[in-house]
């Protein structure tokens, strides 16, 4: 017994620094800490051992909602995985920003593809302009070569004008043909980048026609999306959407034990909620848990909605989602 006591107060005295740091507020309004501990176990406390402080935790009310979370202090290694992460978001970003151009400037993947022979036959029109350079300035440098020529035949020495003539429309015509070369390459690359976008267009018209085609929801707004929702049709899926912008998708196959945690961020735009994904949490069916980061976007396309019910394209399957 005494030393159960002594034990619970040495645990006690442990946590004081980190209580301290959090002072009145967390007692007044009970919130507990949640953290994994060295075996690998969640645990829910009133206190936080200060080892579990680098581990990252978070805190969280009585009813089991985050308030906020602490992440684990990073190694170097861990700093330059986040900065892998970083580059992958901001990559996601510029490829929303261009998908968000694509579908400005072109309505079909014909009328892109008539813009990309277009802007080709302009550069072919600088090509030809500069082929007529090359060959003038070609002449030119014959007759200059054969004056000089003469020249020497007849025991003299080029002067230095002509000799500087010749140098320079040698470099003339390298220059012409270094231009030549870069717009040869700047087809290539109208081809390439065209093709490409193309391709994406073909697959956001698609998805344009499916939100096109249903009914304008006018009272959509993230105050109506905010909240809890789930679907128990052919797996069990819940979103959680927070009014700051957190957002967590909980799935899992209905008849197995195996669960998966997305963490991110959500966002309305149009009729469509954007998922940014950062983290993921995957429960196996022994119970055994992996945490790692990642970069995904995921859209849910919103067809219908209303306070107790959305319907939704998400994931390529059509679902509906209510109110728990």
């Amino acid at each position: 017994m005494k030393l159960a006591i002594i034990f619970t107060l040495f645990s006690l005295a442990l946590s004081v620094p980190v209580q301290a740091q959090k002072a009145s507020g967390a007692k007044k309004t009970q919130n507990l800490y949640r953290y994994t501990n060295s075996e690998g176990v969640t645990v829910i406390a009133t206190n936080l051992p200060p080892g579990s402080v680098d581990s990252g935790y978070e805190i969280i009310d009585r009813h089991g909602r985050i308030l906020e979370v602490f992440s684990p202090k990073l190694s170097d290694e861990g700093k330059a995985s986040l900065r892998k992460e970083e580059a992958k978001l901001k990559q996601i970003e510029a490829r929303r920003t261009r998908d968000f151009e694509l579908l400005q400037q072109y309505s079909s993947t014909d009328e892109a593809r008539n813009e990309m022979e277009r802007r080709i036959d302009e550069i072919k029109v600088q090509i030809e302009l500069l082929d007529g350079a090359a060959l003038r300035a070609q002449k030119s440098l014959d007759k200059k070569n054969e004056h000089a020529d003469r020249i020497k035949a007849a025991g003299r020495e080029v002067n230095d004008q002509l000799a500087g003539e010749i140098s320079a429309s040698e470099q003339g015509i390298a220059k012409i043909l270094r231009e030549k070369n870069k717009l040869d390459k700047d087809i290539e690359h109208t081809r390439y980048s065209v093709e490409k976008d193309i391709k994406r267009l073909a697959v956001l018209l698609k998805h344009k026609k499916i939100t096109t085609d249903t009914k304008h929801i006018s009272d959509l707004s993230d105050t109506l999306l905010q909240g809890e929702w789930r679907n128990r049709d052919n797996f069990w899926l819940d979103w959680d959407l927070e009014e700051n912008g957190r957002a967590l998708i909980r799935s899992q196959v209905l008849g197995t034990s195996e669960r998966t945690e997305s963490f991110g961020t959500w966002k309305l735009k149009g009729s469509q909620i954007v998922f940014l994904i950062n983290q993921r949490k995957v429960t196996t069916s022994r119970g055994s848990t992996d945490e790692y980061r990642v970069s995904e976007e995921k859209l849910a396309t919103v067809l219908e909605a209303d306070k107790r019910k959305l319907q939704v394209v998400f994931n390529g399957n059509l679902m509906t989602l209510t109110r728990p």
